[in-house]
């Protein structure tokens, strides 16, 4: 049995950006049924910020298990804004008008900025196994496994390959 430790590290930064700013709307109104309605639409103005960095690590092992067999473990981590922080943003409501016909009121809902910038964690673990199927065809059987609940990501992504070397 042969054992192979590895670890990887990186930080990202990013300059000012449209992507990390905001998007604000002109206050307008509206007349509909006699009454006068507020909101807010074009012309758009969308201001630049930072993007949030994101500090990366990773550590893990590979297990030879014989000279055909072999199993890899790895924690994957993201720190995200240490530095530039992300956008801070809430789940709100508000009370509106439908945009058809017969235009009853309605509640619009969804994630809103507010003030201020956070910092989050993101963790995932990775498990896998290789096998040397014949001379120089490897099959590689891998699931990246989320930790937590922070962040856009799948909970569990299935990875398989087959490839051969020369």
């Amino acid at each position: 049995m042969v054992f192979s430790p590895h670890f990887n590290i990186g930080w990202q930064f990013s300059g000012k950006s449209e992507l990390g700013g905001t998007l604000n709307g002109t206050p307008q109104t509206v007349t509909m049924g006699g009454e006068t309605v507020p909101y807010i639409g074009a012309p758009m103005i969308v201001t630049k910020d930072y993007l949030p960095d994101v500090f990366q690590w990773s550590v893990g092992t590979e297990f030879a298990l014989g000279h055909r067999n072999t199993v890899v473990v790895d924690i994957l981590g993201n720190q995200v804004g240490w530095i530039h922080g992300a956008q801070t943003v809430r789940e709100a409501s508000a009370p509106g008008f439908s945009p058809i016909a017969p235009y009853a009121s309605a509640t619009a809902s969804g994630l809103v900025g507010v003030t201020g910038r956070t910092s989050f964690g993101q963790y995932s673990g990775s498990f896998g196994y290789k096998v040397k199927v014949a001379s120089n065809l490897v099959a590689t059987f891998n699931a990246l496994v989320r930790l937590d609940n922070n962040g856009l990501t799948a909970r569990f992504v299935p990875l398989y390959g087959l490839s051969y070397t020369f």
